[in-house]
């Protein structure tokens, strides 16, 4: 095999190399993003069930009054 050849298939190596890690870190960052928006998710289901429970323990004071 030529230098030639051996610096063309290198390069198309590295080429590659960098296309397997531009699309691990764009899998990466949308894991993230999918993880944010879920959390936020999670947090406001969490705020709705505080606030029911509060609502319920109001609802509950005002029978026993």
């Amino acid at each position: 095999m030529c230098i030639l050849t051996q610096v063309v298939h290198a390069d198309e190596d590295t080429s590659m190399v960098d296309l397997v890690k531009r699309g691990e870190q764009q899998e990466e960052a949308e894991m993230q993003q999918e993880e944010a928006e879920l959390q936020q998710e999670g947090d406001e289901v969490l705020k709705v069930y505080m606030d029911l429970s509060l609502l319920c323990t109001h609802c509950k004071a005002l029978i026993f009054i």
